[in-house]
């Protein structure tokens, strides 16, 4: 009995001694009936520092953005995924119709969906339509 103690008594230690990480994906999806230009940047891809711009048809949607494992500050450390990381996932996300016509979703604002999808795994989506313009 006293061994099954120990060791779980070493299984939290260690538990707890574990630094949290955290993977973001940003998704965008675009339902505006014409071609959508979305621009973004990201500091913390997995493929680097990325600052792309790409086409989306009508219709088509694509991951832009999946992070590496990100370590957050212990203030900001809650021990799960949180909208409140997206400052961490990406610098901007800009979506543009015909001859450069913004679209009124911000990064960080209204019409950007946050969903858990796995233990530390989260992801941000947007899907743009015609009113967002």
């Amino acid at each position: 009995m006293l061994k099954q103690i120990l060791i779980f008594s070493l299984s939290l230690i260690f538990l707890s001694s574990c630094n949290s990480t955290y993977q973001y994906g940003v998704y965008v999806k675009n339902e505006t009936g014409e071609d959508l230009k979305v621009a973004y940047k990201s500091s913390t891809d997995v493929k680097g520092v990325v600052e792309e711009t790409v086409t989306l048809r009508d219709g088509e949607g694509k991951m832009v953005i999946w992070t590496k494992d990100l370590k957050v500050s212990e203030e900001e450390d809650t021990g799960r995924t949180t909208a409140e990381h997206s400052h961490l996932v990406a610098d901007y996300v800009n979506a543009f119709i015909k001859d450069d016509v913004p679209s009124k979703i911000k990064w960080n604002g209204e019409g950007v969906r946050f969903e858990r999808t796995d233990i530390g795994q989260a992801e941000f989506m947007i899907t743009y339509t015609a009113e967002d313009f």
